[in-house]
């Protein structure tokens, strides 16, 4: 399963959890109505989307344009444990997610 996200980062004072952004955006809680979105994953990719910004995930820094990945071999990426903020502007990034 496969699934991405945009997400705007408006509070520069701010440390999202990255799980709380992707909650937000389910309708149905309880995925009877909605494609379901684990909590673990075995690849998580963040790009910073903003020029002239710094995304921090989980501490390291992203410049604008550029992109991370993290990789495991089963589902044991925990996106609960995630966090991103922006330095001193708000900043977009996007987010993708690779399940088994």
């Amino acid at each position: 399963m496969t699934q991405s996200w945009m997400f705007t980062l408006t509070d520069i004072t701010k440390t999202y959890n990255l799980w709380d952004l992707i909650r937000a955006t389910i309708a149905d809680l309880t995925f009877s109505n909605s494609a379901f979105v684990p909590s673990m994953v075995q690849e998580l990719k963040l790009q910073n989307q903003t020029p002239g910004v710094v995304i921090t995930w989980s501490n390291f820094s992203l410049t604008s344009g550029s992109w991370d990945v993290k990789r495991a071999a089963v589902n044991s990426i925990n996106l609960k444990a995630e966090t991103v903020s922006t330095d001193t502007n708000p900043g977009v990034i996007y987010v993708a997610i690779i399940a088994n």
